[in-house]
């Protein structure tokens, strides 16, 4: 009887490590080390579950080390001394495995023991009535003299409890398993933008739920010298009262987690409409720099055929000293050359419109004494939009022209080339600084306190994301370097 006793032990520890290690799994993502090999850290988090608590079962003097006795805690209270290594021991393994939002992780492993306790005590009322209901009628059958219960009254007993401890725990973990399986949908994957702040949201109803775990872990029963004292059995309103408040922190968990779900898709869709409002601006921006292109070269072909006739003039003007007159000549094509030099595209990439954002942020450049190089060519052949390529183009180089403006000697790079059906586009500037960001290669954030800034990156990242593609970006030898990869369409 003891071997099933020790299976079913061993299936519930491995069972809750498989929903520990589910759950970091599918909310936190892991360290360079570990890249490709994302089971095997969640089943290192696995083990080590899996090992303190068989220790803590079947190892007397790891229990007495807790509990001051080899078999069960002295007093409830101590039971809180092994959660607290448990969870201890949890978090330094995560710490070494996983990267991401320290906060993140933090509450996903005290969620995860909050709710393991909560649904324990929620459901522990329940099955012990169901319990003593059948002990209650199996004492009936003794005492009414029933042969056939005198006769396997032990082993119907021991089947009885080996069927409810299985169906005990394997509830307690389906309940656990459909709470973590909500908190993985709900939660968004990629926690860039997600502050603090807004993680702390979701951190207050676990804390209150790992509080009362606390509680009722320290008043739940009494040793004595020859019985133990339930609270249940002092004050049977706790039959009632602890389940529902359990019941009602899990409800508050799962509501902020749910509130949190709607909050991010509120963020998300206000964050897509400010992306939308840039690109309408990039495309005014673009249109305006067209309009001022073509308004140049229908007023220079206008004023061509008054140019050609004042020429005409000079050379006719035969009064005027030969010197004088030629030196009137060369000023005023002097001023020609000046008048088409404003008209002149300063890089040639084989598409108009990228011709004309590259050409704009060049004059921008030279006008403020920073140095621009540029081999941009576009891939006309890729099936790649000029116009997403423009966005990316006007947001990249307007963060390089920002940044470099307060470099002295600042510098632009711009380049471009194509691997098999992959465009990448390099943005380089001069940076000495610090970037504020939230987490490295992710989003950056705006060092513009104003409304409406910090979207340069989100509008390049959403063009990349159009292409099956990517943006990344990194700090050195002095330089801030924005790597764009697009997927061609071919």
């Amino acid at each position: 009887m003891n071997g099933y006793y020790l299976m079913i032990d061993l299936t519930e520890c491995i069972g809750k490590g498989v929903l520990l290690g589910c759950l970091l799994y599918g909310c936190m993502p892991v360290k360079a080390g570990f890249r490709g090999h994302e089971r095997l850290a969640a089943a290192a988090v696995m083990l080590q579950y899996f090992c303190f608590y068989i220790a803590l079962s079947y190892n007397s003097s790891f229990r007495k080390m807790f509990y001051q006795k080899a078999d069960m805690p002295a007093s409830s209270r101590l039971s809180n001394i092994p959660l607290a290594v448990s969870i201890a021991l949890t978090l330094l393994f995560c710490s070494v495995i996983y990267a991401g939002n320290k906060v993140r992780m933090v509450y996903l492993v005290f969620l995860f023991y909050t709710v393991r306790d909560l649904i324990m005590f929620m459901l522990n009322a329940g099955f012990m009535a169901i319990l003593n209901g059948i002990v209650a009628g199996l004492t009936h059958m003794v005492v009414t003299g029933n042969e056939w219960f005198v006769r396997n009254g032990i082993a119907t007993l021991d089947a009885i409890v080996i069927l409810w401890n299985i169906s005990f725990q394997l509830t307690l973990m389906l309940l656990m398993g459909l709470v973590f399986r909500y908190t993985q949908r709900s939660l968004p994957q990629e926690e860039d933008t997600v502050t603090n702040v807004r993680q702390l949201f979701l951190m207050v109803p676990v804390i209150m739920g790992f509080g009362l775990v606390v509680l009722l872990r320290s008043i739940y029963y009494e040793s004595g010298e020859t019985k133990i004292a339930l609270l249940s059995e002092a004050h049977p309103e706790t039959n009632v009262l602890i389940p529902l408040v359990a019941g009602l922190c899990i409800l508050c968990i799962l509501l902020s987690i749910y509130l949190f779900h709607r909050l991010t898709e509120y963020h998300e869709k206000e964050m897509l409409v400010e992306i939308y409002q840039s690109r309408i601006s990039d495309m005014e921006e673009h249109i305006r720099d067209v309009e001022h292109l073509y308004d140049g070269i229908r007023g220079m072909r206008h004023d061509m055929k008054n140019y050609v006739a004042d020429l005409e003039v000079l050379l006719q003007d035969t009064a005027a000293e030969p010197e004088v007159r030629q030196r009137e000549m060369n000023r005023y094509l002097d001023g020609i050359c000046s008048a088409l030099d404003e008209l002149e595209m300063r890089c040639n990439t084989g598409n108009l419109v990228t011709d004309v954002v590259i050409s704009r942020k060049m004059r921008m450049a030279k006008e403020e004494g920073l140095s621009f190089e540029t081999d941009f060519i576009f891939p006309s052949q890729m099936g790649i939009s000029a116009f997403d390529v423009s966005i990316i183009l006007n947001n990249g180089l307007d963060n390089a022209l920002e940044a470099s403006r307060r470099e002295e000697g600042g510098s632009i790079r711009l380049g471009s080339y194509v691997r098999e059906n992959i465009f990448f586009i390099e943005i380089r500037n001069k940076f000495t600084g610090s970037v504020p960001s939230y987490g490295s290669g992710g989003a950056l954030k705006s060092s513009k306190e104003e409304a409406g800034h910090g979207f340069g990156m989100k509008n390049i990242k959403s063009c990349a994301d159009k292409y099956y593609g990517r943006a990344q970006w990194n700090v050195k030898n002095g330089e801030f370097i924005l790597e764009v990869m697009l997927q061609g369409r071919r």
